[in-house]
């Protein structure tokens, strides 16, 4: 590619070659695509000249794949421990094995506490599956096709969504407090396969059963999408000569993960679809009669050749290994030079907190027994457990979340550009605060009466990250108005319990715009 050209802009120069990697040109080695972005000061007090030129953060993608696959499996390990260690869990009572007659991965996230904590780890983990997914939209966008572009927006899209859905997997409650201990059927502690056969479940449990499951198949048909995107990639890699693959591992990786994900995928969603516990007609002889189309009969006849219920999501946790090591996204940040586009981080929290208060005021107009409703410091916040409300909720506060803490992150990269050094105070209290609000996503589990600690540490670390700006910044009087007026409408509404106080507190608090 000329140098002289905007697509070499967009690729570093590799050492040994002095070749870019681009278009159609063949190298031998991969390297990592560069985006810049130029941040605009916002402050009162004009900055001193820049200490640090700029700023580099690599995503790579096997390590993006490592963090995601490392943080699945050790959120598996210690719900399981939990689960076992500290809830009813049985099962004979289990809803999961009930329904389906095998054991699922699943059942060690459904069982309270185990679930808060796993609520906690699979988040953390769809948040580094949409850094993923973010960085493999935009190292797409560099290689300068604008209808492949055009297409994987589309495909990141969908698959942001279906990753924010995922997070009501918790939401739906298999087992509400309201509700006395009872068990589900007569069987001993052995798991025999047989003891479930036609035993039938309440409808409201299989009603919550395939509620909970319908929101996983979505999420594995998203993730699938993405996998034969990530894997079309990976082809055409290998056909420019970027890098080397041995082409009959490629595609049994591939054949393996579309057939396995596919059936299953399918097969769970004719399950639903039945409104019918699987163990009443999945393993009896002639049952499988009742289905709707032969097409039916012979996916889940495939699956139960093939096993893929048991196994078939498994490649979806690996398909992000297929691309080559070393490739990635290198995002350069400056103050001082044009890049690819203005970046405006104060802007990014702005929105984020302005549509989280936006969220929890529309759970209050629609869901006036919030009032009522002492579980929680912050009453308002007791509207995330209503469904369908909920719903919808969790999955928006998950999303905007993320968003926070990218800007957060952002803002204190800019500061390190300003001052030639890292500023630890304002890094660990812009982690405690982000830390506190992620916690906070738990208001969503019924059962939780813990919150309310994450809550008030979130209240007492983001004034003291604030402030630290301020100073830096020049808005100190600006901040402290701001904090004060609302610190006023928190504790009147706290401690008076009255619904203006409540969105006296979110009026103010989406002023943060005029502040930074």
């Amino acid at each position: 590619i000329p140098a002289q050209s905007s697509l070499a802009r967009d690729f570093h120069t590799i050492p040994d070659t002095g070749a870019m990697i681009g278009g159609s040109v063949q190298v031998a080695h991969p390297s990592m695509a560069t985006i810049g972005g130029t941040f605009v000061y916002q402050g009162a007090v004009p900055p001193a000249a820049t200490k640090v030129a700029e700023v580099d953060m690599d995503f790579k993608f096997e390590a993006i794949a490592k963090a995601y696959i490392v943080t699945f499996f050790t959120t598996l390990f210690l719900s399981g421990i939990v689960t076992v260690t500290a809830t009813d869990f049985s099962f004979s009572t289990d809803k999961i094995i009930g329904y389906y007659g095998f054991l699922n991965p699943c059942i060690l996230f459904d069982h309270f506490p185990a679930k808060a904590l796993s609520m906690m780890g699979i988040g953390l983990d769809l948040a580094i599956g949409s850094v993923y997914t973010c960085v493999l939209g935009l190292y797409v966008y560099l290689h300068g096709d604008v209808f492949n572009t055009a297409w994987i927006a589309v495909v990141t899209v969908l698959t942001l969504s279906a990753d924010a859905l995922f997070i009501n997997v918790f939401t739906v409650n298999l087992y509400p407090e309201r509700l006395p201990p009872r068990r589900l059927h007569s069987i001993g502690e052995e798991m025999a396969m047989d003891s479930f056969m036609g035993k039938s479940m309440p409808q409201a449990d299989i009603d919550a059963v395939e509620r909970h499951t319908s929101y996983y198949i979505i999420w594995l048909m998203a993730e699938l999408w993405m996998a034969l995107e990530v894997a079309r990639m990976h082809f055409s890699q290998a056909s420019k000569g970027v890098i080397q693959i041995t082409p009959w591992k490629s595609w049994l990786f591939i054949g393996v993960m579309t057939i396995g994900a596919g059936l299953h995928a399918l097969t769970m969603l004719i399950m639903i679809l039945q409104n019918r516990p699987k163990v009443d007609w999945y393993f009896v002889e002639g049952e499988m009669t009742d289905l709707i189309s032969r097409l039916q009969v012979i996916i889940v006849t495939l699956d139960r050749v093939t096993g893929s219920s048991a196994w078939g999501w498994i490649p979806i946790m690996l398909y992000r290994y297929v691309l080559d090591i070393g490739h990635g996204l290198r995002i350069t940040m400056t103050t001082v030079k044009e890049q690819h586009g203005m970046i405006q981080p104060a802007m990014w929290v702005s929105r984020a907190i302005v549509g989280l208060c936006v969220l929890f005021g529309m759970g209050g107009v629609f869901l006036p027994a919030w009032e009522h409703d002492d579980t929680a410091v912050f009453r308002l916040a007791s509207v995330m457990r209503s469904k369908p409300f909920g719903y919808y909720a969790a999955p928006l506060f998950l999303a905007l979340v993320a968003y926070l803490g990218a800007g957060v992150s952002l803002m204190t990269v800019e500061q390190r550009l300003l001052d030639g050094r890292v500023r630890w105070p304002l890094v660990w209290s812009g982690m405690l605060f982000m830390f506190s609000i992620f916690a906070c996503m738990l208001v969503v589990l019924e059962e939780e009466r813990f919150t309310r600690y994450f809550a008030i540490t979130a209240a007492v670390s983001f004034p003291v990250w604030l402030l630290q700006f301020a100073a830096l910044r020049g808005f100190v009087v600006e901040a402290v108005v701001y904090l004060a007026s609302a610190g006023v409408f928190l504790l009147a509404a706290i401690s008076i319990n009255w619904w203006s106080f409540y969105y006296g507190f979110l009026g103010v608090s989406m002023m943060f715009p005029c502040v930074v």
